[in-house]
């Protein structure tokens, strides 16, 4: 299992935002599959993620990311770079993207301002 870990300094030269991203994920498994998937990104930038799944993935497979609300609206295209297999934390795969971001940030921006917007106010 080639799986690079998250706290490695080599992989945290980008700004990374820690809350959970709704998202719908298409593709083929390692049995070649076809697969869609709602599912939760984490550990996100703006050139990757973590996705929780517990499909088996492997290392370059390639998937679609969708608006988890909105399947038609796809976000962008990923590859797999490494894989976390089913152990004390939850299973899923490190992506990187390998289609244009715009989509992706207007995505993450929109969400990141209504977790925001989500918040109780300061008691005063």
């Amino acid at each position: 299992m080639d799986e690079k870990r998250e706290d490695d300094p080599a992989n945290m030269n980008q700004a990374r935002v820690h809350y959970r991203l709704p998202v719908t994920v298409e593709g083929d498994d390692a049995e070649g599959t076809p697969f869609t998937e709602r599912t939760m990104a984490e550990n996100v930038t703006r050139r990757g993620a973590f996705v929780e799944t517990g499909r088996s993935l492997a290392p370059g497979a390639l998937l679609a990311l969708h608006d988890a609300a909105d399947y038609a609206a796809r976000l962008c295209y990923v590859q797999v770079v490494w894989v976390r297999a089913d152990d004390a934390r939850r299973p899923g795969v490190g992506v990187k993207l390998v289609s244009g971001n715009e989509r992706w940030m207007d995505y993450l921006v929109a969400h990141s301002m209504q977790e925001v917007d989500d918040e109780e106010p300061p008691a005063e």
